[in-house]
């Protein structure tokens, strides 16, 4: 048995994040220190929703009307403009 001391609100987000995936949070943590010992590596994904620049940013560039060049001298050309 292990003993891990933090926030009441994290341990139940968790809890519920690890029932969307039809989980109890103990078989999630076990999994995770199976692989960290097997793997001798500690992998963690962060990510965060984009934000309001990020997806203006995104949309840019999905939509075509991104800017480009041919040269470095004609990308700050287009920069300055």
């Amino acid at each position: 048995m292990i003993s891990v001391k933090m926030k009441t609100s994290l341990k139940e987000a968790a809890q519920e994040t690890a029932a969307e995936f039809g989980l109890p949070l103990s078989t999630i943590i076990t999994a995770f220190l199976r692989q960290l010992v097997r793997q001798k590596e500690l992998s963690l994904t962060l990510s965060e929703a984009p934000s309001a620049y990020l997806r203006a940013v995104i949309a840019e560039s999905e939509s075509g009307k991104e800017k480009s060049a041919k040269s470095l001298e004609e990308m700050f050309e287009k920069l300055d403009a």
